[in-house]
């Protein structure tokens, strides 16, 4: 399935993804505790495609363009997936979404680096 109003790295393959990714939030019980929701709102697609660019990523500008197009995509989704009887929810939803981009801005570089043998960290 392919949702054209996300954004996509070049090379993205959506069974690749879903080989790669564990879905919102990190492996191990800390994972288990970060939603695949906002206030109803499935955002898993996003969180895949954000594990896809995190596994492929080879550099630190590869990290933070995934990061960017992880808040980009959440706000499409946002925007395009809200009802209108459930619109006011909205602003609540991109208030998590940037709480989401800031968590793996800060705490994402563990995961991006995992299994990078050889990863310049400098």
């Amino acid at each position: 399935m392919r949702y054209y109003y996300l954004d996509y790295p070049d090379n993205f393959s959506w069974n690749a993804a879903k080989s790669i990714s564990n879905g919102c939030g990190t492996d191990g019980w800390k994972g288990k505790i970060v939603p695949e929701t906002m206030y109803g709102l499935n955002i898993s697609i996003a969180c895949d495609i954000h594990d896809f660019d995190y596994y492929f990523g080879m550099d630190w500008a590869d990290k933070t363009e995934a990061d960017n197009r992880f808040l980009d995509n959440l706000c499409r989704i946002i925007k395009h997936e809200s009802k209108w009887w459930n619109c006011w929810l909205n602003p609540l939803r991109r208030i998590r979404a940037k709480e989401y981009h800031l968590a793996v801005k800060y705490f994402g570089s563990n995961a991006f680096i995992a299994g990078k043998e050889g990863f310049n960290n400098g």
